[in-house]
């Protein structure tokens, strides 16, 4: 077993170059996929629920994941978990490759989520056994930077693939990436485990999966069920039971899944929430917005990746000032101010969905990748500076766990809102024109606006008068819905700025146990 810095210079190197490919492959999955969402719903001829799990089932399975991988690789060792999770992630992308279903991509996905899973917190820790501790920051540093530039470039990466090569594409691309980084970390990586750490919480990981899966199962599907349906109440109240029976769990175990007692620190606690929803905005916007400029504005995979850049571009000049002013002010100032303006910016980009128009969007996303910038860094900043040196990993564990669930959630909630109303939307006004398609359910109408084939047989059978205003109706029903799903998010993070605010208090001693 390799101890803290061990490994010679260009052996350390080497290292990174690998975790930083896997971190590049990981993060570009979480929002290429997306921009390839109205061609994949196209190609299946499935409905925007469905299309959408495709985003849906490989983020939760990262989120009920991320909380034990880390367990899993104190106990079997660090470099051959890694080296699990990254085999694991190339052979579901070429599953994903071949898919001839939706329900093939959407396992498949699941367990490319689980790999990636396994990926992340083995390599955080890879890291920091390898590297010595002056270089320790500087190698952590550098595969944060590579993962935020991942996760921003995704669109423009998956829309160049998409538009050239064709979506499968996305996924047979990390194949050969996948097998660079297991054989550099092979190669060159030691072997390390915490011989502490004895059992993984078997309780905790049923509880939270069940809990989780129950809850984006119920609101992902509520649009289809209907939001009072007894399976919507069951699906939502049996999660609750799960995640509530997961708490107390957890407060007992001497070995928990996730060390729940450091969100007694109230620092802690508004730091991982303010990271929750900062995370339930980005993705919100990021999967749907790219799939409402392919739609209603008619642009190409390509085209839509390229429009946005303007929320892209911000954050990368925007960073460093926000580290700068979470040492000189304080993380509070920077993540209110930060949250703030990504409310207005949702708001902003609501205002020119209901226009139709993009260049009414353009300034609300400059300001949306600024407002990101501003809180990214100084939430785990506020966080990690509420308790001792000894549980910086702890701290780092919980707020990936509170980001992972804040993707799914806005990807769950925001994906069911826009899909009701766009669906009710599409009924109403097609009922002022006294239109009816031969049928009003969902799929139908879901093909329609994406030019899928049982859309084009619904409108077929209609007289050619309909064919035109159906289009319309749907179209229309899409920018209503869009924008208000762009609502929500400005909800959710005007609640993180309030939240924010909390972070002026001081924060009292470190918190141990």
């Amino acid at each position: 077993m390799g101890g803290p810095g061990s490994g010679t210079n260009r052996q350390q190197q080497l290292l990174l170059v690998g975790m930083a490919l896997s971190m590049s492959i990981w993060f570009i999955d979480d929002t290429a996929v997306t921009v390839a969402l109205p061609t994949i719903e196209r190609y299946f001829d499935v409905s925007s629920t469905a299309a959408q799990w495709t985003i849906t089932a490989y983020l939760l399975a990262a989120a009920a994941g991320v909380a034990a991988a880390g367990r899993i690789a104190d106990i079997f060792g660090r470099r051959r978990v890694f080296l699990v999770g990254v085999g694991t992630f190339m052979v579901s992308s070429m599953l994903c490759g071949l898919a001839v279903t939706d329900w093939w991509l959407i396992g498949a996905r699941v367990l490319q989520g689980g790999g990636a899973a396994l990926m992340g917190p083995a390599a955080v820790a890879l890291i920091t056994t390898s590297f010595p501790p002056e270089r320790r920051g500087r190698a952590l540093g550098t595969i944060a930077a590579v993962a935020s530039i991942a996760l921003a470039l995704g669109p423009l990466v998956g829309g160049t693939i998409v538009e050239g090569l064709g979506w499968r594409w996305i996924f047979f691309l990390n194949v050969p990436v996948a097998a660079l980084v297991i054989m550099l970390v092979h190669a060159v990586a030691t072997e390390s485990r915490d011989e502490a750490v004895r059992r993984v919480d078997v309780r905790g990981v049923v509880l939270l999966t069940a809990g989780l899966c129950a809850l984006v199962l119920g609101l992902a599907e509520s649009p289809a069920w209907g939001f009072g349906s007894v399976r919507t109440i069951g699906l939502i109240a049996g999660a609750a039971c799960c995640l509530v029976a997961f708490a107390l769990v957890e407060a007992r175990v001497d070995e928990p899944l996730i060390h729940l007692r450091v969100l007694r620190h109230p620092h802690v606690l508004v730091a991982s929430t303010v990271g929750l929803c900062n995370q339930f905005v980005v993705i919100a916007l990021a999967v749907f917005a790219i799939t409402y400029f392919q739609v209603s504005f008619g642009l190409s995979p390509l085209e839509a990746g390229l429009l946005f850049l303007p929320t892209v571009l911000p954050q990368a000049a925007t960073a460093r000032l926000a580290g700068r002013l979470a040492d000189t002010s304080g993380p509070a100032i920077p993540i209110v101010a930060g949250m703030a303006t990504m409310a207005i910016a949702m708001v902003g980009v609501s205002y020119g969905a209901e226009h139709h128009s993009y260049l009414a969007m353009i300034p609300p996303m400059v300001a949306f990748g600024i407002g990101i910038a501003l809180v990214v860094t100084p939430t785990r900043v506020a966080a990690q500076a509420a308790v001792g040196e000894e549980h910086q990993g702890v701290v780092a564990g919980v707020m990936s766990t509170f980001n992972r669930l804040g993707a799914v959630l806005g990807v769950a909630l925001v994906g069911a809102l826009i899909v009701s109303l766009q669906h009710s939307r599409t009924i109403e006004l097609l009922a002022h024109r006294h239109i009816s398609p031969d049928s009003d359910d969902r799929a139908a109408l879901d093909s329609i606006l994406y030019h899928g084939h049982n859309g084009n047989l619904a409108l077929a059978n209609d007289p050619g008068q309909f064919v035109a205003p159906v289009r319309h109706a749907a179209h229309d029903a899409l920018s209503y819905a869009f924008a208000n799903g762009m609502r929500l998010g400005a909800a959710v993070a005007a609640i993180a700025a309030v939240l924010g605010l909390l972070l002026l208090r001081p924060g009292g001693r470190q918190l141990r146990w």
